[in-house]
């Protein structure tokens, strides 16, 4: 008997297409059909492994669909046991190995009963009776319903939004910090900021932050403190904003300039991964003036992708016209261009 291995030869196919096109940042609808080709891949070798040659139509279908959704479940548990961050790219290592691996089991599997052939049974027809029917029709019922409802439910959840509170030391000046709130709630909110030194109350201020704006303070080692942007709504030419943007024109935070009679710069980083940049270490913040100059402003760490940093910005002839990230050796990770 002809021996027939390519259902398999597909699947390892579809694992690696997947990972080459995730690393080589292919077009969104390539990566959308491989991504729901390597989804459903594990589902079906390991269906090969567990089910035999007689075993066909809805019964296999169903042991594929529960076996690819069992995969990510399982392997997100590994993953998080291990210590290794839930990301793209670890997701697509782990649909990838479940793939490979499930073929080779699949592969061995399928020539041992091919070399050892099942004695012959009399063909027996299937009749569906009407338990069948009632039982799989409710369980398709039941299934669009939790996708219906979970639609629903996503469509329905409000925003949670949240707050940024960072308290970072000023380049040079050890006795001096930046103090600040970025407001990320979705609307105007009221806070009070507690100051505290050596564990006891230094200062208290009320302060009332519009949505997306960012409100920061220098706070001097005797426990003061000078407003350096609007407790309450700025003008609109006084507070700008701009978008980082990695070389796939991926979103990578977004950088802050508050510019009434003294400038700071605020920046808030969140490298998507698997965006070849690197998420990890110290980078840099430089600003770019109207005269194309470059000038480093200052440096903080990144951690898994995510990171922030307030400073004063420096003074150029003009308004600054952008702002780029860029690692110690000189990578720019990622830019961004203030609207004139």
């Amino acid at each position: 008997m002809r021996r027939n291995y390519s259902d398999i030869a597909i699947a390892e196919a579809i694992a690696i297409l997947g990972c080459v096109a995730f690393f080589a940042h292919l077009p969104g609808p390539v990566m959308l059909v491989l991504g729901l080709c390597l989804f459903a891949a594990p589902g079906y070798v390991w269906s090969e492994v567990f089910l035999s040659r007689r075993d066909r139509g809805l019964e296999r279908v169903a042991v594929g669909t529960g076996l690819a959704l069992m995969v990510p479940v399982f392997g997100g548990i590994v993953l998080y046991a291990a210590g290794i961050p839930l990301n793209r790219t670890a997701w697509v290592g782990v649909l990838s190995v479940a793939t490979l691996v499930g073929a080779a089991v699949a592969l061995i599997t399928r020539r041992r009963r091919r070399d050892d052939p099942a004695p012959r049974r009399p063909a027996r027809t299937r009749r569906w009776s009407a338990w069948h029917a009632v039982a799989f029709g409710a369980a398709a019922v039941i299934a669009a319903g939790a996708v219906g409802l979970a639609v629903v439910s996503a469509d329905a959840q409000k925003y949670s939004g949240y707050t940024q509170l960072w308290l970072t030391p000023l380049p040079g000046q050890p006795s001096r910090a930046s103090l600040g709130v970025d407001n990320e709630q979705g609307g105007a909110t009221q806070y009070r900021l507690v100051l505290r030194r050596k564990g006891q109350v230094s200062r208290t201020r009320r302060m009332l932050a519009v949505a997306a704006v960012v409100a920061a303070f220098v706070v001097t080692g005797l426990g003061g403190w000078g407003l350096h942007a609007a407790t309450t709504s700025p003008p609109a030419s006084a507070l700008s904003s701009a978008t980082l943007l990695t070389a796939t024109h991926q979103s990578a935070g977004q950088i802050y300039l508050y510019d009434s009679g003294s400038r700071w710069l605020y920046m808030s980083v969140n490298i998507p991964s698997g965006s070849g940049a690197a998420d990890t270490g110290t980078v840099i913040c430089q600003v770019e003036g109207p005269d194309g100059h470059v000038t480093t402003v200052g440096s903080f760490q990144l951690a898994n992708g995510y990171g922030y940093w307030g400073s004063p910005a420096p003074a150029t002839s003009g308004p600054l016209t952008g702002a780029r990230l860029v690692t110690a050796s000189g990578t720019v990770l990622a830019t961004a261009t203030f609207a004139a």
